[in-house]
């Protein structure tokens, strides 16, 4: 079952900052850096602060994040390990990846 959580954007996935400019029928090319300021610039003609601006985003179940008790996202514990050492863990985004 796919759940909405509300992000900012410097938490959003490139495919979300793809799709949020295509609903704006803007450019999506480029990296995402160039992504998000081309967003942070339309979030800004459209009146919004792009620093807190919160977007809808459909988790699809693929998603290394879960909710927490108030249906935000919360952060996913989960560490694997290679050779014993603890790898993936992305503690500025409350993340954690395995394989990275």
């Amino acid at each position: 079952m796919a759940t909405v959580v509300k992000k900012v954007i410097s938490d959003l996935r490139i495919t979300d900052i793809n799709a949020e400019l295509e609903r704006r029928k803007l450019d999506k090319i480029g990296t995402k850096t160039v992504l998000a300021e081309r967003l942070k610039k339309a979030l800004v003609e459209e009146g919004k602060d792009p620093n807190t601006f919160q977007f809808d985003v459909l988790l699809d179940g693929n998603e290394d994040e879960f909710l927490g008790n108030d249906g935000t996202a919360g952060i996913d514990k989960r560490v694997s390990s290679v050779n014993g050492k603890a790898v993936g863990a992305n503690t500025a985004q409350g993340r954690v990846r395995s394989g990275i």
